[in-house]
């Protein structure tokens, strides 16, 4: 490709820049299988000025000749991510207010609709939606449309997070804070979001705007994600801080456990439990080690801890099991579940100490956040 970007506009007549005008941003590389179900139902909104704008991240299969077929903006850039994705779809955006999704969910006709009356508020500067898994029956994809349903379960009237594929900003913000910062590649949405609140502005939550989301499942991809996902939040949530303890995104799931002092327990046994068989296997068999005796006192609390962290492992797997199909083996869901929820709190923990050194990092890099 010679040029960074091609663009081709297929969206036939254009309505008034500005005054109401809702541009949609479509980051999308290699969703052949899902790109025509999206961009249908969001021509189908009943909001009708809007805008679509499909970023084309460099996708290698049919996704950018699926796209010709639609009245959209096409943009072809090659693979930059999808932060440079959104920030390029929003440089190009005419639009008052910019919605960004992704390619490979649909939408209820009303999810505009219901939300752009929010920002007759002068104070509200982000919408949430409320974004539904679908699942495929199997026991990961059932953890995954459990896991948020609990987190939508909130009753929340100023979130501190807009973000996911189902999220609208008002053009002026974005403007203000730069758009959203490439150098995170991962949870740019939270990190944009925390700036919003550090500046003193609010984000609502449009329980009726709703998002189905293709099934996520399988056991490496769901520990990988939990990973990635911990990791970011974290780091946004250190980097800023006024916003990261107000927010109750990290107060998701049953109760604050789930993300926020289970997350820690596991982050101290990985740091704890290696030190501590090492320095007990040192007193053992090199005597000059004897002041580590003491460490024998920390074997059955460490124990104890590890085995309580399995046992809450009981409650999201009984939760999927009920869920099963009827000509599936619950207990298998039930076993299947278990292990899958403790390799994602594992990670959860590990995702903690790695976000905050990399929040340390990034404040020592970029400074500390400022209007």
């Amino acid at each position: 490709m010679d040029r960074e970007f091609e663009i081709i506009n297929n969206s036939g007549p254009a309505w008034p820049e500005g005054n109401g005008l809702v541009s949609i941003i479509v980051g999308v590389r290699d969703m052949a299988g899902t790109i025509s179900s999206c961009i249908e139902s969001l021509l189908q909104q009943e909001y009708k000025k809007k805008e679509i704008i499909i970023i084309n991240d460099g996708s290698d299969d049919e996704t950018p000749n699926i796209v010709k077929n639609y009245p959209v903006i096409l943009v072809n850039t090659p693979k930059k991510g999808i932060a440079h994705a959104r920030n390029l779809g929003f440089t190009m955006a005419r639009g008052e207010f910019i919605a960004f999704t992704d390619a490979d969910c649909v939408f209820d006709a009303n999810w505009l609709r219901v939300m752009i009356p929010h920002f007759g508020d002068p104070a509200v500067q982000a919408i949430s939606g409320v974004t539904v898994f679908r699942t495929d029956s199997s026991y990961s994809s059932i953890y995954r449309q459990f896991e948020f349903e609990k987190r939508n379960s909130r009753d929340e009237n100023e979130p501190t997070f807009s973000g996911g594929p189902g999220s609208i900003f008002r053009r002026s913000i974005l403007e203000l804070v730069g758009g959203f910062k490439e150098e995170w590649f991962h949870a740019e949405d939270t990190q944009i979001s925390f700036m919003i609140v550090d500046l003193g502005y609010k984000i609502i939550k449009e329980p009726n705007a709703i998002t189905y989301h293709v099934p996520e499942s399988g056991f490496r991809r769901l520990v990988q994600k939990g990973y990635r996902d911990s990791r970011a939040i974290v780091r946004a949530a250190m980097y800023h801080p006024k916003a990261g303890f107000k927010s109750k995104f990290l107060t998701t799931w049953f109760i604050p456990y789930d993300m926020v002092f289970q997350p820690i327990v596991y982050a101290i046994l990985l740091v704890e439990t290696p030190l501590l068989i090492l320095g007990y296997l040192l007193y053992v068999y090199f005597p000059f080690f004897w002041f580590l005796s003491w460490l024998g006192y920390l074997i059955l609390p460490t124990c104890i801890l590890w085995f309580s962290m399995y046992c809450y492992s009981f409650l999201p797997a009984y939760s999927v099991a009920t869920r099963a199909p009827p000509n599936r083996n619950r207990v298998g869901y039930f076993i299947k579940t278990q292990v899958l929820h403790m390799a994602r709190s594992l990670v959860w923990g590990l995702g903690l100490l790695v976000g905050g050194l990399m929040a340390l990092s990034y404040r020592r890099k970029y400074g500390n956040f400022k209007e």
